[in-house]
């Protein structure tokens, strides 16, 4: 038989576990919820699709986007529902861009 003490810690043992396991699945639910709603897929293809132009582009060519990105120091960074992300662009030229609206403008020069 156990005594009044070893019932205490069975039961502190017990909630400590569930509160483990709650808190995995709460994490697991807005995790899934987040990655079906398809924001962070849309920042990727929005910074990949800017440094992709950015990369083809040549000496006097302007462009204009209409997304929300920025493009500075060899990296294309697009932010969608508060997640971010980036990618590089390899374009050896200067380049130079600016907010207009809910775009970019962007201007490659030699």
């Amino acid at each position: 038989m156990r005594g009044k003490r070893g019932e205490e810690q069975e039961l502190l043992w017990n909630v400590i576990i569930m509160f483990i396991v709650l808190s995995t699945l709460a994490y697991l639910f807005f995790w899934m919820s987040g990655a079906s709603s398809g924001a962070l897929i849309k920042s990727q293809v929005d910074s990949k699709q800017g440094a992709l132009m950015t990369d083809s582009a040549r000496p006097g060519t302007t462009f204009f986007i209409n997304r929300t990105i920025s493009i500075e120091n060899g990296k294309a960074n697009a932010v969608s529902d508060k997640i971010s992300s980036e990618y590089s662009y390899f374009n050896l030229n200067k380049i130079s861009s600016k907010t207009i609206g809910n775009g970019i403008e962007v201007a490659v020069e030699k």
